[in-house]
């Protein structure tokens, strides 16, 4: 975007077209750098909004996993009594 802003101003100081073409390049101008404005600023609020979800997901997350490995805790401490109690009958 900034090599057409640039290139396009270039071009007018270069060939200094008539009044109404430079208004008409100009608010072109204007528009388009107000939409790329806009486009970006919306960009980073996603990017905000997202990691922001991102954050309170790993968060669930955590409690998840920790609730796992309680689970997979227990699970081992089972399987190392039952061959305990094989070894010694």
């Amino acid at each position: 975007f900034r090599f057409f802003l640039f290139s396009t101003i270039s071009v007018l100081l270069i060939f200094n077209p008539s009044e109404e073409m430079m208004w008409a390049l100009a608010c072109t101008l204007a528009i388009m750098l107000a939409s790329f404005c806009t486009y970006f600023g919306l960009h980073i609020l996603v990017q905000i909004l997202r990691a922001s979800v991102k954050v309170e997901e790993s968060d669930e997350s955590d409690s998840e996993w920790k609730q796992m490995q309680g689970l997979e805790k227990k699970g081992l401490e089972k399987k190392a009594k039952k061959s305990r109690l094989k070894r010694l009958s």
